[in-house]
């Protein structure tokens, strides 16, 4: 039987996604915070983004939603928490594998077919598609 998540064990699988989100470049600026939940009171776990550059309609210390593919609620319970942050990280790490083989796909395109990744990109098409296309010409 496997045991149920601490508190411990959910910092420290947010931690780790924190970690993985910077590196993979997800975030344009600011940080994602942890707000700890309460069975108590009736507070769900969720992640947030803060310390973003202020805009028109939020100062600096405004907090919103992470960008996708982080989540911003976790869970009610500690073990909800803790295993939607492990899917988190596989989606984390899948977003960053995916964008590596896209960038090194549109870096062997020659410039013909780098013209035609280009219009098929105004035209609408999926990026990962587009360049599928483009290298098959």
């Amino acid at each position: 039987m496997m045991n149920a998540a601490t508190i411990e064990d959910v910092r420290r699988a947010f931690e780790h996604l924190r970690d993985e989100v910077t590196n993979a470049g997800i975030l344009p600026d600011g940080e994602l915070r942890l707000r700890e939940g309460s069975r108590k009171y009736g507070y769900a776990w969720r992640i947030v983004w803060t310390n973003r550059t202020p805009t028109d309609h939020a100062g600096r210390g405004a907090e919103s939603s992470p960008p996708s593919p982080v989540p911003s609620f976790i869970g009610m319970t500690k073990q909800e928490a803790f295993d939607t942050l492990i899917n988190a990280r596989w989606s984390v790490f899948e977003l960053a594998r995916t964008c590596e083989e896209t960038a090194r796909s549109i870096a062997a395109l020659t410039p013909q077919q780098f013209e035609t990744f280009r219009v098929l990109i105004a035209d609408g098409t999926p990026q990962r598609e587009a360049v599928q296309l483009a290298a098959h010409l």
